[in-house]
């Protein structure tokens, strides 16, 4: 796989788990879904979870760029190179 390739699907990964972060970090008792026995959830909850994939977003994607530059050696990967 192209080293190129590697790095979009990380960017598009890391985009998606920001956003979905970003929502749950905005999230507010109403809003939140009702378990079987008719309580709901804590927002307080929903938004630290929010708040944690927010933070853990960009982490991913520095290991899809080391994966996608070679800086973490892969057989499967062609790292990408600006050699002249």
């Amino acid at each position: 796989m192209s080293g190129w390739i590697m790095l979009a699907v990380g960017l598009v990964i890391g985009i998606g788990d920001f956003a979905i972060g970003y929502r749950f970090s905005r999230v507010t008792g109403d809003r939140l879904e009702r378990l079987p026995d008719g309580s709901v959830r804590s927002p307080e909850a929903a938004r630290r979870l929010g708040r944690l994939i927010m933070v853990a977003a960009p982490i991913f994607f520095l290991v899809f760029a080391a994966l996608a530059f070679g800086w973490i050696p892969s057989s499967g990967i062609d790292p990408i190179g600006f050699s002249r």
